[in-house]
């Protein structure tokens, strides 16, 4: 029988489960240390009588931003230019770095039609050659209405210094305002190398049991996605396992539209979380991650905590 894999992954637990629609036909937990992931996968496909060709998708629920703390921890630098009218006074993702060893050495440069944004250009150029920085992040206030800004500012610094450095432009990211994109485009960076590192142990996890269907994301708005897509945008699988739960409770009760029970953290209370349609409903203008903004394309939820002769309701 055909069906779909679902691969939850957590650092420490993993959970595979096989179904058909909205039946679930096979499922397992495997706490921390769990044996090679390969094997794992390719042992509970033989104790459920499952052949590798009937797997259809392989669906991944994984918050890749788990992978965070860990790169914190370890020295990287990275440049950026910030390409605007005025500079800002501010360091970027200032909240989420700052205790950390992160370094990301950031440039205002003028808009191009500027009389001094070539000085700045190549002086921040300069800056970066001499420093041990591989990647560079571009954030254009125009980049969402004109892309080709920012890839004619790499076209540039390719021709000045060729090979030397791997550019990240901002256009690339469907965020409208300058400094929501900003902390995306910056968070997705400094998660690239484990992500990267992530994919590629998962690709030949499923190789090496023969599993060759597509794989799929799920993300923290509910929808899928490419693996290509994660590579390069990993924060869009940030609450992808609360998501997965507001799903489920919503496909169980078989009400799109539905109040769905998701945790009680004591200090916090009881969280709720709605979905519309079958889709858990979105924060709306923005969420905080890590005392940073980001698009609100995730999860509302709401905690309601028990105090003396009145319950009032936090928004999470």
């Amino acid at each position: 029988m055909q069906g779909n894999l679902i691969f939850i992954w957590q650092q420490d637990k993993l959970g595979l489960v096989f179904g058909k629609e909205e039946i679930v036909l096979a499922a397992e937990e495997f706490c921390s240390g769990f044996q090679a992931l390969g094997e794992t996968i390719r042992h509970f496909l033989k104790r459920h009588g499952i052949s590798p060709s009937n797997i259809k998708n392989v669906i991944v629920v994984a918050d890749l931003t788990a992978l965070l703390p860990r790169q914190l921890a370890k020295e990287s630098v990275f440049g950026y230019w910030r390409v605007t009218p005025a500079p800002f006074d501010f360091a970027p993702i200032a909240p989420l770095i700052e205790d950390s060893a992160i370094k990301i050495h950031s440039f205002h440069l003028p808009l191009p039609e500027h009389s001094e944004h070539e000085a700045h250009f190549q002086k921040a150029l300069l800056t970066f050659s001499r420093l041990p920085v591989r990647n560079i992040a571009i954030n254009s206030t125009f980049s969402r209405i004109y892309p080709a800004g920012e890839e004619e500012i790499i076209q540039r610094a390719e021709e000045l210094l060729p090979g030397r450095f791997t550019y990240h432009p901002s256009h690339n990211y469907n965020t409208p305002n300058f400094l929501l994109r900003e902390n995306v485009l910056l968070i997705n960076l400094i998660l690239l190398d484990p992500v990267k590192s992530f994919l590629s142990w998962l690709k030949s996890s499923f190789d090496d049991c023969s599993v060759s269907a597509p794989l799929y994301f799920l993300k923290g708005d509910g929808t899928l996605t490419s693996s290509r897509t994660v590579a390069t945008n990993p924060l869009i699988t940030w609450q992808s396992h609360l998501a997965s739960f507001l799903l489920g409770g919503s496909r169980w009760f078989n009400q799109g539209d539905t109040v769905v029970i998701i945790e009680n953290t004591g200090e916090k209370g009881i969280g709720l979380g709605v979905t519309e349609n079958y889709l858990p409903r979105l924060a709306g203008r923005f969420s905080s991650f890590c005392g940073v903004e980001l698009p609100g394309n995730y999860p509302l939820t709401v905690h309601l905590k028990e105090r003396p002769n009145k319950t009032r309701g936090v928004v999470g």
